[in-house]
């Protein structure tokens, strides 16, 4: 069967950016959470927004993401001076040169089936991003693949499927606050004991319990369920009927 393209306007495209920043972006200390974004915003604003990298890296990641292949002039022209060029410009370069595949149902066992193309499209694209899919089936939980490549499964699940995704949450682990703290004072005390050489063993003292607390959070946080999740989506099968309700419903066919 041919593979069939839809083209993306500008709005898609900002669209798709707007909702990756407000997902993300609780995420990256450096970003701002609290930013509204327009098409008017500048590409500096966007940057600081989202702690974005550079424009040339930034240009070569948003071809890998839409699947094009601008080159760096035309990324410069677009990008910089990031205090003048605005987010216009930037969806309308991508609108005019990125496509999204139309995904159609398969036959499964006689019967057309639009979960089972959701599904292997998924699976395909998370591969083709350096994913490792050799385990994923329908039933494999969503929170290793969240916690290992977050930002491939981001990136592919919103641009594909934007606005699907509510919110996506994490948990306090029991050593998340005694960390903070820990760093917090052993940073105090390194600038006391820069007066007071004597008390030298409190903020190494100090480090070395953040250091450990941060071993503890970061294990617990890694082996324990239900500490990166999206709200009533467990398993792939569960996105995938979100994505059918939201996007598919008139296609839908069991």
């Amino acid at each position: 069967m041919e593979v069939q393209y839809q083209n993306l306007s500008k709005e898609d495209v900002f669209f798709i950016f707007k909702e990756s920043h407000r997902l993300s972006s609780w995420f990256d200390p450096e970003a701002d959470p609290h930013a509204e974004l327009t098409l008017d915003s500048t590409v500096q604003d966007w940057r600081l927004a989202g702690d974005l990298i550079e424009w040339k890296e930034l240009g070569r990641y948003l071809n890998i993401e839409f699947q094009i292949n601008i080159s760096d002039d035309t990324w410069y022209r677009v990008l910089e001076p990031a205090n003048e060029m605005t987010m216009h410009k930037v969806c309308d370069l991508i609108s005019k040169n990125a496509r999204l595949e139309v995904i159609s149902p398969v036959k499964v066992l006689g019967n057309e089936c639009i979960s089972a193309a959701i599904f292997r499209f998924i699976k395909t694209n998370f591969a083709k991003r350096g994913m490792d899919t050799a385990d994923l089936k329908p039933s494999s939980k969503i929170e290793p693949y969240l916690k290992k490549d977050f930002g491939i499964f981001l990136e592919q699940i919103n641009k594909n499927f934007t606005g699907v995704i509510t919110e996506i949450k994490t948990a306090k682990t029991k050593f998340e606050t005694l960390n903070l703290i820990a760093w917090i004072l052993g940073i105090i005390t390194i600038f006391i004991s820069m007066k007071w050489n004597s008390i030298w063993y409190i903020p190494l003292s100090l480090i070395g319990i953040a250091l450990f607390t941060g071993y503890l959070n970061s294990k617990e946080f890694e082996g324990n369920d239900k500490m990166m999740f999206i709200p009533e989506v467990d398993t792939f099968r569960d996105l995938i009927n979100l994505i059918i309700t939201q996007k598919y419903a008139s296609q839908q066919k069991i």
